[in-house]
């Protein structure tokens, strides 16, 4: 059985090599072909790296790769039957769209991906009059990355929470909510669900939905910040100002969650798992916990790349502005990444325009 991983950084690379350990088959989809080429050259080896308190376990295995059928020409009867998409968020869109022609509704599509709204609004996009895959949502608080194309490291033990996202309206006909308990498990959704190394578990949407918001909270206080700081997660506990920051950060949060979310109603401990005093700890227990890590956004913006800001601050600037729920620290937090990336942009075109002219 073949699973399709669009995406292939830190969590998609992770996600391939406990697929292949389910004895299911990853297939690798890049965008460029100088990475196809370089995977290539490297006899198409993948790497993790796994770190404990006991050492660093090695583990290498080849997966297949293929590029996008804009450019490699691909059978026109290939249904893809599983796809794990592990993009940016700012990126799903235009990286899922050449492979749309080749889903059905029993598709499993499985999202891997920071942020809220960012899926619905794909899902909208791209199945416009048309009932979409079966599309499944997943949370990691996992800690890894890349040191190379090939080379993954899983430095933090965390866990991963899947949840089935509703049908729809239009193409529900009827029925309720999905219920994960009457519904038959995929085999990539039980593969994850058995693996040993992922803590892997089940929930119902609007649990989901609740677990979002948290892990939400926790990366709009701890990815701008650590950016626009160009520190590492735990130097935020070195500062009181930091700290002060992220009470103001999750304070707008939980108000406008509050004040749009139907899960208050239908999940009975969302009040204590999303109050405002037990938030502020799971940042700072987080910032602890990944002390020595580097946030993705602020290596991101240390490499000129576009951020998830949008999806993370930004989503609560328009969930705010929706109900009428005043945010200045998140829409100030958001202005300052989007500058810190045009500023960005603006030193490295003059770099290669100054090199360019010698």
């Amino acid at each position: 059985m073949s699973v399709h991983v669009l995406g292939i950084g830190a969590m998609g690379s992770l996600l391939a090599h406990e697929l292949v350990a389910a004895r299911l088959s990853p297939i690798l989809l890049v965008k460029h072909s100088t990475i196809k080429q370089n995977l290539h050259s490297l006899n198409n080896t993948m790497t993790l790296a796994r770190h404990s308190d006991s050492g660093i376990i090695y583990n290498t295995t080849k997966m297949a790769v293929r590029q996008k059928p804009t450019l490699e020409e691909w059978d026109k009867t290939m249904a893809i039957t599983d796809m794990i998409v592990a993009t940016k968020t700012h990126s799903t869109k235009e990286a899922l769209t050449p492979y749309v022609p080749y889903m059905t509704p029993d598709t499993n599509l499985i999202f891997v991906q920071n942020g809220m709204g960012a899926v619905p609004s794909v899902i909208d996009a791209l199945w416009q009059g048309r009932q979409e895959p079966n599309v499944y949502h997943v949370i990691s608080s996992h800690g890894a990355y890349k040191e190379r194309v090939n080379l993954t490291h899983h430095v933090g033990m965390g866990s991963l929470t899947i949840a089935r996202v509703p049908l729809r309206e239009a193409f529900r006909n009827g029925s309720s909510e999905h219920s994960n308990e009457k519904e038959p498990v995929p085999n990539v959704i039980q593969a994850l669900l058995d693996s040993p190394n992922l803590d892997a578990s089940l929930a119902s949407y609007p649990e989901f939905l609740v677990a979002q918001m948290e892990k939400l909270v926790v990366n709009a206080c701890i990815n701008p910040i650590t950016a626009l700081m160009d520190c590492k997660n735990g130097d935020l506990l070195r500062s009181t100002n930091c700290i002060s920051m992220m009470k103001k950060v999750i304070e707008e949060c939980v108000d406008c969650f509050r004040s749009d979310s139907e899960v208050y109603a239908s999940v009975p401990e969302v009040h204590a798992i999303l109050s405002k005093e037990r938030l502020l700890q799971c940042v700072l227990d987080v910032s602890y916990k990944t002390e020595k890590n580097s946030s993705s956004m602020r290596e991101d913006v240390r490499n000129v790349k576009l951020t998830e800001i949008d999806a993370i601050n930004g989503y609560i600037v328009d969930l705010g502005r929706k109900n009428g729920v005043p945010t200045p620290l998140n829409q100030t937090l958001t202005t300052m990444i989007r500058a810190k990336h045009q500023i960005g942009q603006a030193k490295e075109r003059a770099a290669i325009e100054t090199f360019s002219t010698r």
